[in-house]
C-alpha cells in the first residue's frame, strides 16, 4: 500500500513540469521495512484503516533524515504530511 501511495504522489509531478519525478520507482520493499525495523517509518491511517500518508527515515551521520513524505492525493491538503514532519522534528529533538 505504501508503494501504491509513493507512485500515486509521484503522478503529481507530471502536472507540474517535473515529470522525472513520476517516472520513479517507489521504494523497494526491503528499504521500507528497513525504515519500519529502526523506528523511522511513520504511518497515517485512514477512516478504513488503510495507510493514507507515510514518512520514511533514516540516519544520516546521526541525524534523522527524510527519505520519503507521500500523502494519497484523495488525502492531500489535510495537513497530514505537516502532521508527520512534526512528529519526525520531535523524534529527532529527542533523540539529540
Amino acid at each position: 500500500m505504501l508503494q501504491d501511495i509513493d507512485v500515486a504522489t509521484g503522478q503529481m509531478f507530471r502536472d507540474i513540469g517535473m515529470p522525472e519525478v513520476a517516472e520513479y520507482d517507489p521504494w523497494p520493499l526491503p528499504d521500507l521495512e528497513h525504515s519500519r525495523a529502526a523506528g523511522l517509518l511513520w504511518v497515517i491511517p485512514g477512516d478504513a484503516g488503510e495507510p493514507v500518508a507515510f514518512l520514511m527515515g533514516s540516519q544520516v551521520d546521526g541525524c534523522l533524515h527524510v527519505e520519503q513524505l507521500s500523502v494519497d492525493m484523495g488525502s492531500a491538503r489535510r495537513g497530514l504530511g505537516r502532521t508527520l514532519l512534526e512528529h519526525a522534528a520531535r523524534r529527532a529533538a529527542a533523540g539529540g
